[in-house]
């Protein structure tokens, strides 16, 4: 049996818990590969066929030894992370051997584009404003009400300033109720939420436990509970879309 064959059928097995944190991965020694150019992909959006095989065969592949909560989150990684990458696109069975053949239909009719496999530091791609709005919030006064907009987790200096000019409004104006904006949120760093939680009226929460395999090794850590150190904690009620 080959790794290949191996990490598909164990992956296959993992799929059925229907858990988005829970999976297989071969971690490959190379560095990782991936198309050497996204353009074509962020202006016609999923190809037709990937080296000949419709794009949708290869998704019912992936979504049967992927591991998933929700359909849409499935398809949506799929169409995000793995058909850029020649290490998911193997997984699927696609022959990445010679680079990749893509058919995207285009104003002008179907178009192919051939792509080898590069480092992610020399893919091509459209430049993305440095003040790209991914966090960012609003106080409605007048319906007591402050939304709080995030369309990505990273944990850095530009959230954490942003939440906390957010709170010191919240706090200034007295308001009741805070809805938090994930829509087109991805997910990622689970210190974001840890750090929100810090302004809330909770005193501790949980911290979920889990148990990660390399070869022979399994590395686990227990269910805890983590004591908040607080700022300045109203009472407020939270809500999220």
């Amino acid at each position: 049996m080959t790794v290949l064959a191996l990490w598909q059928a164990s992956s296959r097995i993992a799929a059925r818990l229907n858990d988005g944190h829970t999976g297989v991965n071969w971690i490959n020694p190379k560095t990782p590969l991936f198309i050497d150019n996204f353009k074509q992909l962020e202006d016609y959006g999923a190809p037709l066929t990937i080296d000949g095989i419709p794009t949708q065969e290869l998704l019912d592949q992936y979504l049967l030894m992927a591991s998933y909560e929700l359909p849409y989150y499935g398809k949506a990684r799929f169409l995000t992370t793995v058909i850029v990458s020649e290490q998911m696109l193997t997984f699927c069975g696609v022959d990445t051997s010679d680079g990749v053949d893509m058919t995207f239909l285009t104003d002008e009719g179907e178009q192919t584009f051939h792509y080898i496999f590069v480092p992610l530091k020399r893919v091509v791609r459209y430049d993305r404003p440095d003040d790209e709005n991914w966090v960012d919030y609003a106080i409605d006064r007048e319906n007591d009400l402050g939304i709080f907009t995030l369309r990505g987790c990273n944990y850095n200096e530009e959230y954490q300033s942003t939440l906390d000019a957010f709170f010191a409004e919240v706090f200034e104006y007295e308001i009741s109720n805070v809805v938090v904006d994930l829509r087109g949120n991805g997910g990622g760093n689970s210190l974001v939420a840890n750090e929100f939680l810090r302004y809330i009226d909770v005193d501790q929460y949980k911290l979920w436990g889990f148990a990660v395999r390399f070869g022979w090794y399994l590395h686990k850590t227990t269910t805890l509970w983590w004591t908040i150190e607080s700022n300045l904690r109203p009472s407020v009620g939270i809500y999220s879309f």
